[in-house]
């Protein structure tokens, strides 16, 4: 897949490299957050090249939606003051 699917989804894609009886019809990626017993919902869409998939989207089943994963960039601080962290390089190298 060319995409990074968003938490707590995922789609499942026609396997086009089916050659065997036992083979899975549909093959795709998911990203969970959290762990535990979760629901299933799907819908069927159509990708850029007209071909259909099955988007697919996870929820606890007790209802409540699992964390969101902390986004590693926004720490609070600047690019630039990140950047100005201690180096494991030679002093020659800062600039």
């Amino acid at each position: 897949m060319t995409y990074e699917a968003k938490d707590n989804t995922g789609s499942l894609f026609k396997n086009k490299f089916k050659d065997k009886e036992g083979q899975p019809d549909y093959r795709g990626e998911v990203r969970i957050t959290a762990p535990g017993d979760y629901k299933m919902s799907s819908w069927i869409n159509i990708d850029k090249n007209g071909e259909k998939y099955m988007k697919i989207k996870f929820e606890l089943k007790d209802g409540h939606q699992p964390a969101k994963r902390p986004d590693p960039i926004s720490s609070g601080r600047s690019l630039k003051e990140d950047m100005n962290d201690d180096i494991p390089f030679a002093p020659e190298w800062r600039g």
